[in-house]
């Protein structure tokens, strides 16, 4: 069961290397968030402050709901004594129901709302997270599904409706506004990430899990990370339910109004533009990347020489992970594009898997790890600066009629990458090669975004798809 997630095994000869970075980061996180602070001379209106507290507060409770479950699902899966087979199964199948069932997905948030599909998240989650009181594999088969769906729901609905609620309603057409929310959607949810580690591991921690009546009901131990999961998502959904106005993307009479044909308009939109190739790319490389570092990093650390305490490196992880958010919101309001700062987190990403795959090479011992841990931190720093780039990128650049659809078609390829990483039997300096050259392959993708800024960008977007626009219905004021 777990313990302290910041203590450390005093025989474990890498725990100093560890709380030195852990104490290090921690003052440079503190540094970097006290210097992206708004400034007086760059104050944000009260329309964009109001927009702001509106979008992030209810953002960071229904994003709690996701991390609160991570750290819990294998080792419940394990606890109800499934095999390593199985529980593969189980992780590609939330994969693959991303994969297969996200697109419709999106373009139900387009024609349907955004707003109900952000409560259609928080209800599939809860669903998710119920059925892992259940010792059963088909039962938890469905909640790994509707998991599935509900992520994909999570990484494309909420972001529409911002840029929807912002530009159409709002009128707020400075860049500035939207990249600073995104930085701070970015960087609050890894400040919430390492909260919801240390409340999970209390959870965890005040009773062991027990079958009820000797049935497959289950409760306590793990399953109260679920339960705090649960509770989170209500007070989300609720917020989502009493604070947001409802926006859309395309809606037309006829045929236009089935899935298919909203799923065939983001297709054609993607087809149309070279930068929406691109940004499908960089979304496929980059977050598959991701996603497959999430499932090695832990057995990459984990050997006879050390066993590190992952409640203080997954903290770690997270304030590097902030850092990167701060810096974009630093380097953005100086004026530099997101196309050059999501360069900058591809290259940085890539630094990080070829000083972790170099140190996986060498022997078994004290520098292997720390230049393995180290390459891990320099990752973890890139996607801190990558996904308020994307966001603000894919903001500038996406039709809003297909908004939602387009985010969800771009995770089709990256799920496939994780797919295939994850039921791939290779050893782990070939797959942080792997990402490695995937990161390469993001980088050279984003030489089509190249503009000065992407705010010349949109426009050529809003010319090339104005049709796609048109009929778009815009929430009442």
């Amino acid at each position: 069961m777990a313990g302290n997630p910041f203590q450390f095994d005093g025989a474990d000869p890498m725990g100093p290397a560890y709380a030195a970075m852990f104490y290090l980061l921690l003052l440079t996180t503190g540094a970097l968030a006290w210097a992206a602070r708004p400034r007086s001379e760059r104050p944000l209106d009260p329309e964009a402050r109001s927009l702001q507290w509106t979008f992030l507060v209810p953002w960071y409770a229904c994003v709690a709901g996701d991390w609160l479950q991570g750290p819990y699902v294998y080792a419940l899966y394990e606890a109800y004594g499934f095999d390593h087979k199985a529980i593969s199964q189980l992780f590609v199948a939330g994969f693959a129901a991303s994969m297969l069932f996200g697109t419709c997905a999106g373009s139900m948030a387009d024609r349907a709302g955004r707003k109900r599909s952000c409560q259609a998240y928080c209800v599939l989650y809860i669903a998710s997270c119920a059925t892992k009181h259940f010792a059963s594999y088909w039962v938890l088969m469905a909640g790994r599904i509707t998991g599935g769906v509900a992520t994909s729901l999570l990484f494309s609905c909420f972001e529409s409706w911002l840029v929807s609620e912002a530009r159409e309603r709002r009128g707020l057409s400075d860049r500035h506004v939207l990249g600073h929310i995104f930085a701070l959607m970015w960087f609050g949810s890894s400040l919430v990430a390492i909260f919801a580690g240390v409340l999970g591991d209390v959870a965890v921690g005040v009773a062991g899990m027990r079958s009820v009546a000797g049935g497959p009901l289950h409760v306590g131990g793990y399953c109260s990370a679920f339960d705090l999961a649960i509770l989170v998502l209500l007070v989300g959904l609720g917020l989502v339910s009493c604070l947001w106005e409802e926006n859309f993307g395309s809606v037309a009479g006829g045929a236009e109004c089935d899935l298919v044909a909203q799923v065939r308009a983001g297709v054609r939109s993607i087809c149309r533009s070279e930068q929406l190739v691109a940004i499908m790319v960089m979304v496929a490389c980059f977050e598959g990347s991701m996603y497959t570092f999430v499932f090695h990093w832990t057995p990459a650390l984990s050997n006879a020489y050390s066993t590190p305490a992952f409640g203080m490196v997954f903290a770690s992880f997270m304030m590097a992970y902030m850092c990167g958010s701060s810096t974009f919101d630093l380097l953005s309001s100086r004026g530099i594009a997101a196309t050059r700062l999501i360069q900058g987190a591809f290259s940085f990403g890539a630094l990080g898997f070829l000083i972790s795959g170099v140190g996986l090479i060498l022997r078994l011992g004290f520098t292997r790890l720390v230049q393995v841990y180290l390459g891990f931190l320099i990752f973890e720093f890139s996607c801190g600066l990558y996904f308020p780039s994307s966001s603000t990128i894919k903001g500038e650049l996406v039709p809003e009629g297909v908004r939602s659809t387009v985010y969800n078609l771009n995770r089709v390829p990256m799920n496939a990458i994780v797919l295939v990483m994850l039921l791939s039997d290779v050893p782990m300096t070939t797959v942080f090669s792997i990402c490695f050259l995937l990161l390469a392959a993001a980088g050279v993708s984003t030489a089509s975004l190249g503009a000065p800024t992407t705010q010349s960008l949109k426009g050529a977007a809003d010319q090339e798809y104005g049709a796609v626009d048109e009929g778009r219905v815009k929430p009442e004021a």
